[in-house]
């Protein structure tokens, strides 16, 4: 069975069988996480595991999860000849929340959560409704719980720098946030290579 069809399979089952409830332990008691589907999609080969196991380290190791807070994104697309290219980025915030392509499938790696992207799957994500969407964001605000930042509303900085008779807002640092990313790109051979990483 290739990788991308567990994903498949699991967003399929998703929506077939709603009712079904997953427990998960939240201060000692059972809460519910539907509609996300946990998969075992990067657990079922060894390369897949040391390909995550590297990526997070060193994420860690690069500083760039920061104060205990981070968790991984996985985005994976297919190209004209058949190859298969993963996304791998480290998020400090709760981006996941403002956004409209909303997915349903997680991993949990090594205590780590990987929110799952397929482009294959894309038109199923569209099609969610807004209320489809809310029910998945509340189940992955559990899932994820304190391990990323909350986005805050920007605001107006407060600043007595003038130019001409026009305030300047404070200083900004948008850098501090950049989406780290280490692309690979697995071939129809069986053979994969780091293609290129932003940090």
């Amino acid at each position: 069975m290739k990788k991308q069809q567990i994903v498949n399979i699991a967003f399929i089952l998703l929506f077939s069988i709603y009712g079904c409830k997953k427990p998960l332990q939240r201060e000692g008691k059972d809460v519910s996480i539907t509609p996300c589907q946990s998969v075992h999609f990067i657990h079922e080969d060894t390369t897949t595991r040391r390909l995550m196991k590297e990526t997070i380290s060193s994420f860690v190791m690069n500083g760039l999860f920061r104060n205990d807070k981070g968790i991984v994104e996985l985005r994976i697309f297919h190209d004209s000849v058949g190859n298969e290219r993963w996304y791998i980025t480290a998020i400090i915030e709760d981006r996941y929340k403002y956004t409209s392509d909303v997915t349903p499938v997680f991993e949990e790696f090594r205590g780590d959560v990987i929110l799952i992207y397929d482009d294959e799957l894309k038109e199923e994500r569209e099609n969610l409704s807004d209320s489809e969407k809310k029910q998945i964001r509340e189940c992955q605000s559990i899932i994820i719980s304190d391990r990323l930042y909350a986005k805050v509303e920007r605001q107006f900085r407060w600043s007595t720098d003038r130019m001409g008779d026009r305030k300047i807002q404070g200083a900004r640092r948008e850098a501090t946030g950049w989406p780290a990313t280490r692309i690979y790109i697995f071939y129809k051979d069986g053979r994969y290579e780091l293609e290129s990483q932003t940090y």
